[in-house]
């Protein structure tokens, strides 16, 4: 029953946008102690279909015009304000304060690195030497972090782990080949743009066919750029 309700959520990616919000709308309306999800509660269910279905994932020009309307509901929403901000009097005072204090900073860091070296930490001999980081994509800054290590700190590790919550197919592939002596530990592993035999096999076996970034080096299912929509920020 499970696999039926999943291949056909799976298999039907426009039921799954109404779903998500279907769901996710009378979700956000549950008030515990006073607190509720609203509309936010969307993403939590949507996370939880690309979990189950990850097929279920839209690409193409529909993935287009969604985050369009997004982008143009936030501007909408919150356009006046951003003027009001930019050239009002206390919105120009504001910006020059937030101005100088990244300069400030900029030439804090820059200053303390130069007088204190690098600020990656001493000795790691005979070391565990952890790096944790949320959403494992390409592999690009794990590769560099760890490179980093082996340049400009003294001692060889005991171990080298990468700790994080969702990886990719392109980002294992990467980081096991550039440093075979690390070992990662992930929660998840999105590989939805796979082909559908792949999903049955162990992780690396078909190297060629395993996939989890899109055209925009987004993880699919991902985490629906969470930190991207809970900041206003999307890309």
């Amino acid at each position: 029953m499970w696999d039926f309700v999943t291949n056909i959520i799976g298999s039907q990616p426009i039921l799954a946008i109404f779903l998500a919000i279907g769901v996710g709308y009378l979700v956000g309306q549950i008030n515990i102690f006073g607190f509720s999800l609203g509309v936010g509660a969307v993403l939590f269910v949507g996370l939880a279909i690309g979990g189950i279905a990850p097929k279920a994932s839209i690409t193409g020009p529909i993935s287009l015009i969604g985050l369009i309307m997004f982008l143009y509901g936030i501007g909408i929403l919150y356009g006046k304000e951003f003027f009001e901000g930019m050239t009002g009097t206390a919105g120009r005072k504001y910006n020059l304060l937030a101005l100088v204090a990244v300069l400030v900073g900029l030439f804090v860091a820059l200053g303390i690195g130069q007088i204190f070296g690098s600020k990656i930490g001493g000795d790691v001999d005979d070391a565990i030497l952890l790096f944790p980081d949320p959403m494992g994509a390409t592999g690009g800054s794990m590769c560099t972090a760890i490179e980093a290590y082996k340049q400009q700190v003294v001692g060889k590790p005991r171990k080298v782990i990468a700790a994080n919550l969702i990886v990719t197919p392109e980002y294992l592939k990467k980081v096991t080949s550039t440093h075979p002596e690390a070992t990662v530990y992930a929660l998840r592993l999105d590989r939805g743009l796979s082909p559908e035999d792949v999903f049955d096999t162990i992780p690396g076996t078909h190297w060629d066919k395993e996939r989890g970034l899109n055209d925009h080096q987004y993880i699919v299912p991902g985490g629906g750029g969470f930190g991207e929509i809970m900041n206003n920020a999307y890309v």
